[in-house]
């Protein structure tokens, strides 16, 4: 158990926020794509690399992982799992600039992905020190 700091908890409902949208927006991506194969229409190469299914995994599993994280934050309880989950986020968006540098480019906006795990990260640890005191 942890008190969470207001940081931690705003950029808590946020990752909640962007986390269902997420998996909302693969979903929807992946049914719009699938009636589109069915009626001929011919797809630009840049839209099936977008939607390969490791990308399509990573995406989901990345949205999941932010909605149980924000959970975390919001609640204050299980202060390990949200740490392990931190660094799981992490290793998820390092892994989501590899694969895409190497399928399609590297662009500076995929640099922005971080900014909510590291302030999240951060608020974190605002909510350990104010815990040991």
């Amino acid at each position: 158990m942890f008190k969470p700091t207001k940081l931690l908890k705003v950029v808590s409902i946020l990752m909640i926020i962007f986390g269902v949208l997420g998996v909302l927006s693969v979903v929807g991506s992946v049914v719009l794509i699938k009636n589109l194969a069915a009626s001929g229409t011919a797809m630009p190469t840049e839209v099936m690399e977008a939607l390969s299914p490791i990308s399509i995994g990573i995406s989901v599993l990345l949205a999941l992982v932010e909605v149980v994280l924000g959970i975390l934050g919001v609640a204050g309880k299980a202060l390990k799992a949200a740490i392990v989950g931190t660094v799981a986020m992490f290793l998820i968006h390092v892994f989501d600039i590899v694969y895409v540098t190497i399928t399609s480019g590297f662009t500076a906006t995929s640099i922005l992905g971080f900014l909510i795990p590291v302030l999240y990260a951060w608020g974190l640890y605002q909510s350990i020190e104010t815990r040991s005191i």
